[in-house]
């Protein structure tokens, strides 16, 4: 039956995250079981019709449940998270999507409605049993572990290159530069058409998940008027002497087999419409790689901030069900 999981908050990461599964073929080895919103049921329904048009699933709605492709989905519409119906469900994994139960002690709730685990999409407070980015620290998880972070999207897109540079050459230190797509909080944006520098805890947070790395990587994020799809630039100093074709070589490598879907790799001259809805957390770009003296490295990966991390929540959920 596979893996039975809740979506709290059905938002633009709690939907992306329910298209993904369908979109991936994973309904039998993942089971969305419920949704919680606090959107009224006739929006919900609305979202997941518009959401999985061109899927060819079938959907019905009766009273406060959603028939997907033959499977009852329960909605509910509760903002205490203690009383959600999880152990009533049997839910295994619930992804907290709301964005307002991202610290360990709240996302917790979960736990005592009765959930076994819980997987929070962001970076998370130092109480949480681990910080995973699938594909590089899976191997991390725990069966004890019952609150995890997924991380952020820009965690995932730079801890999959770092990941692999780092093995191969070395990382000292590094700067990274996020040229990130609008959100929510930044709707005004699209008329204004501003580019607004922000702060950004990914690179600060690398060592969460590659812990040797801890503090040695730094950067900035800067908002741009554009729906989807980001750019992470990364200038690092490498310990070895390298050249822009091992570099090249290196991420073609681990994108083919060791990090084969969470890793992409193009050396096409590619524009970010070009990566809109790839599945993969970073798709690095051979065609920007520079190398300067033999260790001054610049590299470039994009990553649609929504669609490559709603499929590594897929992931993560499965694998920590699994270890």
């Amino acid at each position: 039956m596979g893996i039975r999981i809740a979506i709290n908050g059905f938002g633009r990461i709690g939907r992306s995250v329910l298209k993904a599964l369908y979109a991936s073929n994973r309904q039998e080895q993942i089971q969305v079981v419920a949704i919680n919103d606090i959107e009224s049921f006739s929006t919900v329904a609305e979202h997941v019709k518009n959401d999985l048009s061109g899927l060819n699933i079938k959907l019905s709605t009766d009273k406060n449940t959603l028939l997907m492709a033959g499977r009852d989905v329960h909605y509910s519409s509760q903002a205490n998270p203690v009383k959600l119906p999880w152990k009533s469900l049997n839910i295994d994994v619930v992804l907290e999507c709301t964005g307002q139960f991202t610290q360990a002690e709240s996302a917790h709730m979960h736990i005592l409605a009765g959930a076994k685990k819980v997987l929070i999409s962001a970076l998370s407070d130092d109480k949480v049993d681990a910080t995973i980015v699938y594909g590089v620290n899976q191997a991390d998880l725990k069966a004890e572990h019952k609150v995890v972070s997924n991380g952020s999207c820009t965690l995932n897109c730079l801890a999959h290159m770092v990941s692999v540079l780092d093995a191969a050459m070395g990382v000292e230190y590094g700067l990274s530069t996020t040229l990130h797509a609008y959100d929510d909080r930044h709707e005004s944006m699209v008329e204004q058409i501003p580019m607004i520098p922000t702060k950004t805890n990914s690179p600060n947070s690398i060592g969460l998940v590659l812990p040797h790395m801890k503090g040695k990587i730094d950067g900035l994020s800067i908002r741009l008027s554009t729906i989807s799809v980001a750019m992470l630039d990364v200038t690092f100093s490498s310990k070895n002497q390298t050249t822009v074709a091992e570099v090249n070589e290196r991420m073609r490598q681990a994108a083919s087999a060791s990090l084969q879907g969470a890793l992409g790799y193009s050396e096409e001259n590619a524009v970010s419409t070009d990566f809109s809805a790839h599945p993969a957390s970073c798709v690095f770009d051979a065609t920007q790689t520079k190398v300067t003296s033999g260790r001054l490295v610049k590299v470039v990966g994009w990553f649609d901030n929504e669609w490559g991390f709603s499929n590594r929540m897929l992931d993560t959920a499965q694998a920590m069900m699994t270890n």
